[in-house]
């Protein structure tokens, strides 16, 4: 990943990888032929542990595009209902039936519509989960940050994909792809948010295109 990573290093610890069980592998090519923004092999390896280490009882994921990450997280701790929101309809009949074939449909649930209508609809409902997973338009993340924020629980775990945005969140404006300013700009207010949260602690990792990743502190009780 250009400005993140060492390509021979990367191809390096994609061959190390032990092969997913099927649809997985199938899935990652159907994403390479078509383009399809998916989790990169090495992202979606830390995301599987670190469900397997946090073994949340809840999972919310947001951006579902074929289903590829919301498999991985099923694969990795089997009895955790996932739900997972997407807006394009074509996606999601596509993901539908990737998560029937591994049979996980009792498992996951797709929620249809904008992540900006559903997280504040969520958050009302003071639905909380363990482990959140976002995965959507990069340039809404700061936008989406107080609801994340509201949906996770004590304890729970936040990561999110694509942060360093092939390193252009590090680079002067004048240097960055005039169609990939605005998003590097609100990436890095992101990055503030994070930083300035005193309710997380959080690491940012240089993998695939960057993640962060965050754990909520434990409430306060009063004394």
């Amino acid at each position: 990943m250009e400005f993140i990573t060492y390509d021979a290093v990367e191809a390096y610890i994609t061959s190390h990888l032990n092969p997913y069980p099927s649809p997985l592998a199938e899935m990652e090519k159907t994403a390479r032929d078509r383009y399809i923004p998916i989790v990169q092999p090495e992202t979606a390896r830390l995301l599987a542990l670190l469900a397997q280490i946090r073994q949340p009882k809840t999972i919310l994921e947001i951006g579902t595009a074929i289903g590829y990450s919301a498999l991985v997280l099923a694969n990795a701790v089997p009895h955790t209902p996932i739900i997972t929101i997407e807006r394009d309809e074509n996606m999601i009949c596509e993901a539908q039936s990737w998560i029937r074939r591994a049979g996980k449909e009792g498992q996951i649930s797709i929620l249809q519509g904008e992540a900006m209508t559903l997280l504040p609809e969520l958050a009302e409902q003071e639905k909380q989960y363990d482990f959140l997973f976002l995965d959507a338009a990069k340039g809404h993340y700061s936008r989406m940050f107080p609801y994340l924020l509201s949906l996770l629980a004590p304890k729970g775990i936040l990561i999110c994909d694509n942060v360093l945005s092939r390193g252009m969140v590090s680079m002067p404006d004048e240097a960055i792809p005039r169609d990939n300013r605005t998003i590097a700009r609100r990436l890095r207010e992101f990055h503030d948010m994070l930083q300035e949260c005193t309710e997380l602690d959080t690491a940012v990792i240089p993998i695939g295109d960057g993640i962060s990743l965050s754990r909520k502190k434990e409430a306060m009780i009063d004394e």
